[in-house]
């Protein structure tokens, strides 16, 4: 990753599977939780690794790949029983536009 000058690791999924099953249905169940400690991890790995890299980046996205099949679910299917799981959706990106900020609060003076 630091020869590379990224900022993500790509971590299989299969392997977090074989290393350890209970995590890896941990991960899928309540990804919030789980992504943040992988990111940690990472992060520790790289200051032992590369120091300096380390300090240049301010944090390790883990991003990962070969989830299995029974996680894919099509876009038309994705709805509220997805909400905070980890799923697999195949496409293309036809576009895609700039974030829109939402103001959540505001205060204005006449």
């Amino acid at each position: 990753m630091s020869v590379s000058g990224g900022k993500s690791l790509a971590v299989d999924f299969t392997d977090i599977i074989a290393y350890d099953s209970e995590l890896a249905k941990r991960l899928v169940t309540n990804p919030d939780d789980y992504l943040p400690a992988l990111e940690r991890a990472a992060l520790a790995q790289l200051k032992i690794e590369d120091p300096h890299y380390a300090e240049e980046i301010e944090g390790v996205r883990v991003r990962l790949q070969k989830l299995p099949e029974d996680l894919t679910v099509s876009l038309r299917r994705l709805g509220a029983k997805h909400i905070n799981k980890l799923v697999r959706v195949e496409g293309i990106v036809v576009r895609a536009s700039p974030v829109k900020p939402l103001v959540a609060k505001a205060a204005f003076k006449c």
